[in-house]
């Protein structure tokens, strides 16, 4: 069943309702918790209180508005809550695989074939882990809505409640800064313009 549909019986009372919208979103929520908090427990804490305050602010969802916007809108500002009152915060877990592109995403140089690209993609892996955890809340925010739940630019822009030119920005300082990290710690020997945005276009 549609979400949409599900949030207006949910807001309505129907408790099945919301249950079913639980659990077609529970998993991408916790993801999202996940990768900003950095663990585990704190993510279950920050899924649940996601879906209470869904709850509670579902009579007013608005039905021509896509569900799981509104819904990254307030699991987002969850997070970013947490961010705030956590200034020490642990690494989180993100796979980077050749399947997923994240050399790609990263403007990392493409060695596939190389028969060291195993043991690199680990490495890569744990460094990239930590170099996102460096990040601005807003630019951390951003770049895991954008490339870990795929979101669009328009999808993030109404759930920030910013202009897609400033989701570009911060996804293009994100970016570009996660190079700079992973350039000094050695594990990409150059850096090349972002896909999305040119450098002149930042804000």
């Amino acid at each position: 069943m549609d979400s949409n549909l599900l949030a207006v019986r949910a807001g309505a009372g129907d408790i099945a309702a919301f249950e079913e919208l639980v659990r077609l979103h529970q998993n991408q929520v916790f993801s999202i918790a996940l990768r900003m908090s950095g663990n585990r427990e704190d993510a279950l804490d920050i899924s649940q209180e996601t879906f209470v305050r869904v709850w509670r602010a579902l009579p007013q969802f608005n039905s021509e508005s896509k569900f799981s916007t509104w819904l990254y809108r307030i699991v987002s500002n969850i997070c970013t809550d947490f961010y705030r009152k956590n200034s020490r915060m642990q690494t989180v877990s993100i796979t980077t695989s050749d399947d997923e592109g994240e050399d790609t995403q990263l403007e990392l140089p493409d060695e596939k074939h190389s028969p060291e690209r195993s043991v690199e993609n680990d490495e890569l892996s744990d460094a990239l882990e930590r170099a996102i955890n460096e990040l601005k809340p807003e630019w951390k925010t951003v770049f895991v809505m954008r490339e870990i739940s795929d979101m669009s630019y328009s999808e993030i822009a109404e759930a920030l409640e910013i202009e897609e030119g400033t989701v570009k920005s911060r996804l293009f300082r994100a970016r570009r800064q996660l190079q700079e990290i992973l350039k000094i710690s050695g594990n990409i020997p150059s850096t090349r313009p972002s896909k999305d945005v040119k450098d002149g276009d930042a804000r």
